[in-house]
């Protein structure tokens, strides 16, 4: 059950309510970010990058399903088409970490892609080889548009470990036919 006042953490959920007529949305709580960098990091030392990886990966596809009902349910978007879904996308907290834009817009097919990438920013900062995260962020993708439609189908058009175009980090393609 939520806790009364608008602005503190939702019980059982990982964003913090804020009103949506205030004109902001909701965020998920900021030290969410730094626990999951720091986990992967060091299942990386500890465990290797391939295990750390795919324990994301199951981690991400799981936290998305959750998301997306709680973004659902938080501000009130309801099952439906390509437009729903986007709208719930705009406060998934990685669309919003990563700078998330709509490259294109139909009624049959949305194509999104990632300005930044904090994560595979900090890794090159470190020295360490970019992180193949295709796999996870198909799972994650997967997982949240099928909550809003179960007939959406998702498409990587270009994410790690694929070669880095100039203007993006990673795109991604939705269709509903």
């Amino acid at each position: 059950m939520p806790h009364s006042h608008p602005h503190s953490i939702l019980s059982g959920s990982f964003y913090v309510k804020i009103p949506k007529d205030s004109g902001s949305i909701v965020f998920r709580h900021p030290i969410n970010n730094l626990v999951d960098a720091y986990w992967f990091l060091k299942g990386e030392d500890q465990l290797g990058l391939k295990a750390s990886t795919k324990f994301n990966e199951e981690i991400w596809t799981k936290l998305a399903e959750v998301s997306a009902r709680d973004i659902m349910r938080y501000m009130g978007i309801r099952k439906g088409d390509l437009t729903n879904l986007i709208e719930a996308i705009k406060y998934f907290p990685w669309t919003i970490i990563a700078n998330w834009k709509i490259k294109e817009r139909s009624n049959e097919r949305v194509v999104i892609y990632a300005e930044k990438c904090p994560p595979q920013e900090a890794r090159m900062k470190m020295g360490k080889k970019l992180l193949g995260c295709k796999g996870m962020e198909l799972g994650l993708y997967e997982n949240f548009a099928k909550i809003f439609n179960s007939k959406i189908k998702v498409k990587c058009l270009n994410a790690p470990p694929d070669p880095k175009p100039r203007d993006c980090w990673c795109k991604w393609e939705f269709t509903l036919k």
